[in-house]
């Protein structure tokens, strides 16, 4: 739910400072462009290093929390940039750190054949 309200206020900010379409293209693939290389220089740097610094439960926390500090920056600086720096981030963690830990059913379950 707070991605949702993030994208929609990153989104409503970026409609009020860039009017024409033109515009709005430009911003946009600048900022996915620029979300998608730090999201994949986080996954090859820093994910081994947060599950072994955090463990699964803190790399796991890492996305609420990014989510948290972006919402008080927000209070004490509205606008554009905040705004594109909450998004990115929280699309960074949610791409890169988030997706590191399996799911419970693919580390519980497992299967074995018998060879023939």
């Amino acid at each position: 739910m707070g991605a949702v309200l993030l994208d929609y206020v990153f989104k409503a900010r970026v409609a009020e400072t860039y009017s024409n379409g033109q515009e709005l293209v430009r911003f946009f693939s600048l900022f996915y462009t620029v979300v998608g290389v730090a999201t994949f220089l986080v996954q090859l740097l820093l994910s081994r290093v947060a599950v072994e610094k955090l463990g699964i439960a803190g790399t796991v926390s890492s996305l609420p929390a990014s989510l948290a500090l972006g919402s008080i920056g927000a209070i004490f600086l509205p606008g554009l940039a905040t705004a594109f720096v909450m998004r990115g981030g929280e699309t960074m963690v949610r791409s890169s750190l988030s997706l590191i830990v399996p799911s419970a059913a693919a580390t519980t379950t497992m299967t074995y054949t018998r060879a023939a």
